[in-house]
């Protein structure tokens, strides 16, 4: 269909057909791929000046890498302002003054990371676990940081009940790490204070089960997340 095409181009056309040229009409246009036809009695020989979209798309697929890297480089900035904004917000409400602590269930949502003042006694016999945790801290990352290996001690968060006595409510209060070898709450007898106290803590929400995340096992009170 080409080569009948390009006949009819050239037979119409009165001008000199060079190298490369593309012929154009009102009606018709054609890319000449060396065909050779014969007008005249002179042989003209024309080239086609277009690629194919093949190799087109190889062309500029050497410009995608830089473009994508620039978008991610971009994507990952705009995402550390983000970060760093929103520790600055998690600073800002732990080291504000403690609030009594609410009873409305909309308004505590919205203290999150908030500290806040009860009043009451611990209930020693509702313990329970979360586990694997590491001690923190901040003294100690610092020294060893940049080492291949690290003496992190493994152990469990102990959460117990507490019965505010102002509130008439009992609520779970993490009171921190301890290793694995002062789980049981007998070889920790000095931490189970069973006076009246006040407490000023911080106020975290219940979570949700992260991908890959054990379920908790609550037949062996060994929790993994906080399922409140």
């Amino acid at each position: 269909m080409l080569r009948v095409l390009s006949r009819r181009v050239l037979k119409v056309c009165s001008a000199q057909v060079v190298t490369g040229t593309e012929l154009i009409l009102p009606s018709v246009k054609s890319k000449l791929n060396g065909i050779v036809v014969k007008h005249n009695g002179a042989h003209i020989t024309t080239t086609a000046v277009a690629g194919s979209a093949d190799d087109s798309i190889l062309k500029w697929a050497p410009l995608l890498i830089p473009v994508a890297t620039l978008g991610l480089g971009t994507w990952q900035v705009q995402r550390r302002k983000l970060k760093v904004q929103l520790f600055k917000e998690l600073k800002e409400r732990s080291r504000s003054d403690p609030l009594p602590l609410p009873l409305d269930q909309l308004e505590l949502k919205e203290l999150e990371y908030r500290r806040v003042r009860v009043r009451g006694r611990f209930d020693h016999s509702q313990e329970l676990y979360i586990m694997p945790r590491s001690r923190v801290d901040p003294d100690k990352e610092k020294q060893e940081a940049g080492r291949l290996m690290s003496s992190t001690e493994t152990g469990a968060n102990v959460v117990t009940a507490f019965n505010c006595s102002d509130l008439g409510v009992r609520i779970p209060v993490n009171r921190g790490f301890v290793p694995r070898t002062r789980i049981r709450p007998e070889t920790r007898s000095k931490g189970q204070i069973t006076e009246e106290v006040e407490l000023i803590g911080v106020v975290r929400l219940t979570e949700t089960r992260k991908p890959f995340m054990p379920e908790n096992d609550v037949k062996n009170n060994c929790w993994h997340y906080r399922d409140l």
